[in-house]
């Protein structure tokens, strides 16, 4: 049986992308085939994460941007927002000349719990975002109401429906040949 690094390595070689990027949840025992080579199965889950570094900048524009948004759901007027908005601005201003980068990383977490401390206990979400109320409400219509159309809508893609018709007649020959003709029934 191989060992662990030479799986990673096959695994490496077999989806041509580093290891880093995925992550091997599981190994199972070897399996026989009917051609008696010994195959490992084994699971594979693609981080949906990115893999690139984030700059510090990123971090800090990203950190300032949720305080704020922190900052809109506590307060609702937005005067007494704006107010503690250039608060926060100086708050980050007073920083921004740290060239220590151990430093600006502690800043930086004791940000990011600040912010967790003091996250509202219902946060306001954009309508299309996801979370909001909005969020992935696009009504898909189901194809047969294009077949209520009015006969001047119809008129004007002549193509479209002339092919659509076409299509609907050939679906209706397979369904028949590949399970019979329907009998109607009565129902009342």
């Amino acid at each position: 049986m191989r060992s662990a690094t030479n799986l990673t390595n096959l695994v490496e070689v077999a989806l041509d992308t580093p290891i880093a990027k995925i992550r091997i949840f599981k190994f199972a025992p070897p399996i026989y085939s009917s051609s008696r080579q010994v195959t490992l199965i084994f699971k594979i889950i693609v981080m949906s994460v990115p893999t690139g570094l984030v700059s510090h900048t990123r971090k800090v524009q990203s950190l300032y941007k949720r305080a704020l948004r922190c900052l809109e759901a506590w307060y609702d007027r937005r005067e007494i927002y704006r107010y503690y908005a250039v608060l926060m601005r100086e708050r980050f201003d007073q920083n921004k000349d740290v060239k220590d980068m151990r430093i600006a990383k502690e800043l930086i977490t004791q940000g990011e719990q600040e912010l967790f401390d003091n996250q509202h206990w219902h946060p306001r979400k954009f309508p299309d975002s996801p979370g909001g109320v909005a969020y992935q409400r696009e009504v898909i219509p189901p194809d047969w109401v294009v077949d209520y159309w009015h006969p001047l809508e119809k008129a004007q893609y002549p193509e479209y429906f002339a092919r659509r018709e076409q299509r609907k007649r050939e679906y209706i020959k397979l369904w028949e040949k590949k399970f019979g003709k329907t009998q109607s029934v009565p129902s009342h």
